[in-house]
């Protein structure tokens, strides 16, 4: 009965009808594309910021060894964990050279690739950005030595760039890294090298032979 009566009423105002299904069906449409769209945008975002910044969630600083195994330990299982540490600013003429040691998964979750060669494992091997070596060396390949002075922050917290104060050391150019953000916003006078781990130790608390 109701059925019956509900059909009559849709014939006999069908215009009226016709113009609501259409209202929700356009409606559902409008409320599809916002999502979608919505969803894009943040997508874009998130691409962005991975880009710019890295593909890490979490950063944590001024931890030593022992107090990061016991941090791996609340960690879920499937947490990607990398490592760097600090290890001064190298020169070249009056180029900056940024220097931080670093295990191969930090190098990936913070954008470092390869161009050629392989990341340092050996504690006096280094990678550098490719303009890099093209200002230091144009000549400089895969398995050369060159030597750098590296400066370290004074107690106040700033770096001293005075003559004397600089730690010759020699590495072996292991990799060739793709140009990294560093060089954009210093407009092109800082550069970034990489290290190992252990290298990073001895430059920071024995620097390599060479000076």
């Amino acid at each position: 009965m109701i059925f019956s009566l509900a059909l009559k009423d849709l014939i006999k105002n069908y215009k009226k009808s016709f113009a609501i299904i259409i209202a929700v069906i356009l409606s559902t449409i409008l409320l599809s594309s916002v999502s979608i769209i919505t969803d894009c945008i943040k997508e874009s975002v998130i691409t962005a910021a991975e880009s710019l910044n890295g593909k890490y969630q979490l950063t944590v600083q001024y931890f030593n060894k022992n107090e990061l195994s016991e941090i791996k330990k609340i960690l879920p299982d499937n947490c990607v964990l990398g490592k760097s540490t600090n290890c001064g600013v190298a020169k070249s003429d009056d180029i900056n050279i940024v220097l931080s040691g670093a295990d191969e998964t930090y190098a990936q979750l913070n954008n470092l690739y390869l161009k050629e060669g392989s990341f340092p494992k050996s504690k006096n091997e280094i990678c550098l950005e490719e303009w890099l070596i093209k200002k230091i060396n144009k000549n400089l390949k895969i398995g050369d030595e060159l030597t750098l002075p590296i400066y370290f922050k004074s107690a106040g917290g700033t770096f001293s760039f005075s003559k004397g104060t600089e730690k010759n050391c020699t590495f072996i150019l292991r990799g060739i890294l793709s140009d990294t953000i560093t060089k954009t916003q210093s407009g092109g006078s800082a550069g970034f090298g990489l290290l190992s781990l252990d290298g990073a130790d001895l430059v920071n608390n024995n620097p390599l032979e060479g000076g």
